[in-house]
């Protein structure tokens, strides 16, 4: 199935594209369509309040299409215009987030993760949430959130849980984590030792890599990133690669396809760097004896 944002995205650059074309301002464009200049600007920017505020971030309109189409100029029944309509249909359909009772992260992550094909993500000082046992992630959401909250942790770890299904129903997924996320007792032993166990398995998947990047690893050529990340690609080459940065209190897109390349030379070099996979789940499992000994 489609990425509803990949295809908003690609609406988004079809519209602009257009009304640039047409030298026409928002404002023109809404008077000649009978829409709001608000309608444009939300089409225009799908991705906009994503992550912060994402009952703002509303879909498409597919039924204000053939009016903007009208007023571009855009012959109804043309190729061009049953593309377009085509994208605003697969960008408003809905996602299983949306009946989830999920915080503002949590729905933004499901949405760019939806669809799939390829995910590659970095690791800094803890395990990614598609990557968490329950146990983990359940621990990682109690310390997460603000004292006192009305937050139920358990609607988090399900929703962790949930996002989890890309990558068991066959999405390719490479993952670069430094060690400290191993070393480091982020949650106590018992729950890292299921974390770790938990991981190995996911490293039996056929379309699953894992792999330790060592204290001591020197990567080659550059700088590395210093907040974790995650690159998504979907499987129409025509729908646009998006990056999700991973910080403390609030997470970014990055949609510029320069700065996304950026992202996928440094995941080629971090993966160069690392440890191959044979070795990693010895890393881990070693990690795993040590704590088990403890």
């Amino acid at each position: 199935m489609a990425n509803a944002l990949a295809r908003s995205r690609r609406l988004a650059a079809a519209l602009i594209a257009l009304r640039t074309d047409r030298g026409m301002s928002h404002r023109m464009l809404a008077s000649a369509a009978g829409v709001s200049t608000a309608l444009i600007s939300r089409m225009e920017h799908p991705e906009a309040h994503l992550t912060s505020k994402p009952e703002l971030a509303r879909k498409p309109s597919p039924d204000a299409i053939p009016r903007l189409l009208g007023a571009l100029g855009v012959a109804e029944g043309s190729d061009l215009w049953s593309e377009i309509v085509g994208l605003a249909i697969a960008g408003s359909v809905p996602g299983w987030w949306e009946t989830m009772p999920l915080g503002a992260r949590q729905r933004a992550w499901a949405k760019v993760e939806d669809g799939t094909s390829w995910i590659a993500e970095y690791g800094i000082h803890l395990w990614p949430g598609l990557v968490q046992h329950p146990d983990y992630a359940q621990q990682r959401a109690r310390v997460g959130q603000p004292h006192p909250t009305t937050v139920d942790v358990h609607v988090i770890v399900a929703g962790r849980v949930r996002r989890q299904q890309v990558i068991t129903e066959g999405v390719t997924y490479n993952l670069v984590v430094e060690e400290q996320a191993i070393r480091r007792p982020s949650v106590p032993d018992a729950v890292m030792a299921a974390q770790l166990d938990y991981v190995l398995k996911l490293t039996e998947l056929p379309k699953v890599s894992i792999q330790v990047l060592p204290v001591s690893a020197r990567v080659a050529d550059g700088p590395v990133s210093n907040t974790p990340y995650s690159l998504m690609t979907y499987p129409d080459p025509e729908d646009p690669r998006i990056v999700a940065i991973d910080t403390t209190s609030d997470d970014f897109l990055v949609t510029d396809e320069s700065s996304v390349e950026g992202y996928a030379q440094l995941h080629t070099r971090l993966r160069a760097a690392a440890l191959s996979d044979e070795d990693s789940a010895a890393f881990i499992r070693e990690a795993a004896a040590e704590l088990a000994a403890s």
